[in-house]
This record gives structure tokens, sequence and C-alpha cells, in this order.
């Protein structure tokens, strides 16, 4: 069975703020019951208004804080995730056969893009060497192909692209 690994940053983000908005409406909306029951129930016997409002102001920024601290919570683990990711895929990469091997460490190296020719000269391997075990990983679906001029350009796939040029 295949793993899928969904690294939508962004849409951690807006789901975050999303929860934080949430928590904050919540807390509004209990405050605001608290405070027109007390006033319903104590009615002119009490005069603590100021009090409840500095009630209802501690609550809503305790809101906030607990809204913040998720926040760095779920942001280091997401790091720490990504990291440990980053590292399993670059232990992959060392089960690659020698030259294609040789051939993804350079796309790293060039931020996970490079012409054809380009990898044929660093690598020293030869044209056709270069050329054949491009093919295999664009059948293993590590890198695609496409025309440039009179070379081809080699890029890593998406994510994986994403997690191995990370530094």
């Amino acid at each position: 069975m295949e793993e899928k690994v969904n690294l939508d940053v962004e849409g951690f983000w807006k789901r975050l703020i999303g929860i934080t908005v949430i928590l904050t409406v919540f807390i509004g909306l209990v405050s605001g019951g608290f405070l027109a029951v007390h006033r319903f129930v104590t009615g002119p016997y009490c005069n603590c208004v100021s009090s409840l409002l500095l009630t209802v102001i501690a609550m809503s920024v305790t809101g906030v804080i607990v809204g913040i601290s998720i926040y760095y919570y779920l942001s280091g683990s997401f790091k720490a995730q990504r990291q440990d990711i980053r590292e399993k895929a670059l232990k992959t990469v060392r089960f690659l056969p020698k030259e294609q091997r040789e051939i993804m460490n350079y796309l790293i190296d060039e931020r996970g893009e490079a012409l054809q020719k380009d990898i044929v000269e660093e690598t020293e391997l030869g044209k056709v060497k270069v050329s054949r075990m491009l093919k295999k990983m664009e059948t293993r679906g590590i890198i695609e192909r496409e025309e440039n001029g009179m070379s081809k350009k080699v890029d890593v796939v998406g994510d994986l692209r994403d997690i191995l040029t990370e530094k």
C-alpha cells in the first residue's frame, strides 16, 4: 500500500486561523451569555459590572493565548514531521543505483532542476548513459523531462522536489 504524504502548508495555516477565530467567537458568546444571565439574576441588587467586564476580557485573552499556544505547538510538530520525511527521502535516494544516485545528488544540488546536457557534463557519465538513467527514473516517477531547445529540462517531481531541495 502506497502512503501519500500531504504537506499542504497554506491549508494548514488557514485551518489554524479558522480554529482560532471559532474559539474566540465561542468564548465571546459564552462570556456575553454569562454577563446577560448574571445581570438578569442579580438585577438591581449587584452593581458589579466592572468585575464582570474584567472576567469577559480575561476569558477572551485566555482564548487568544490558547490559540497562539496551539499555533506554536502545531507549527513545531509540522516542521519536525517535514524534516523526518526529508531524511527518509534522502535515505531512499541512497538505494538508487550508483549512476541514478549521482544524477539525483546533482539535481538536489541544483534545487531540483537542470538541463540534461549539464547533467552529462557534471556527472561525466556520457550522453547515452544519462539518457537511459533518466528514462528509468522517469518511468519510476522520480523525475520529469521536457524539451528545452536542443536539450531537455529535467525536473524532480512535485512533493519530492520540495522535500529534497529544502535546506
